[in-house]
């Protein structure tokens, strides 16, 4: 089926290939006890966050003064977000996980707060779609 059942943002899009450089994309993995803040790889892990945020700012700050949609693009997560309970790195034991990984974007950003659907409305429209919409899929 050809038809699609969603259209392109009016205003055009402004994507971005994310710039990941090896130093920040090597030397990830699980270790054998649960991970503690001090951990190297914890740091080096929010150190690949950040400076994929960085981007993310300056390609949103384009994407409004253009008035475009912003594309986000995938993320690489060093580990694997879990908030609710410690981890070794990964959630599960013995699983074929590799680290890092690419990640949904809502183990990076707050997704519900882009769309305005909490109770702190964003002061600005940030409209951004994700990345499988280059795809043809909705």
């Amino acid at each position: 089926d050809t038809e699609r059942d969603w259209t392109l943002p009016g205003g055009g899009l402004l994507m971005y290939v994310p710039d990941l450089p090896d130093e920040m994309t090597s030397g990830f993995a699980p270790l054998g006890r649960n991970l503690r803040l001090e951990d190297d790889v914890v740091t080096r892990h929010f150190k690949l966050i950040n400076h994929q945020l960085l981007q993310l700012r300056n390609a949103l700050a384009l994407s409004l003064v253009t008035n475009r949609t912003l594309v986000l693009p995938r993320f690489l997560c060093g580990l694997e977000t879990v908030t609710n309970f410690a981890h070794r790195g990964v959630r599960c034991t013995n699983c074929a996980m590799r680290l890092p990984y690419w990640c949904p974007a809502d183990h990076v950003l707050r997704m519900h707060y882009l769309a305005g659907v909490m109770p702190q409305k964003p002061m600005l429209r940030m409209p951004v779609v994700e990345h499988s919409v280059l795809d043809g899929r909705p």
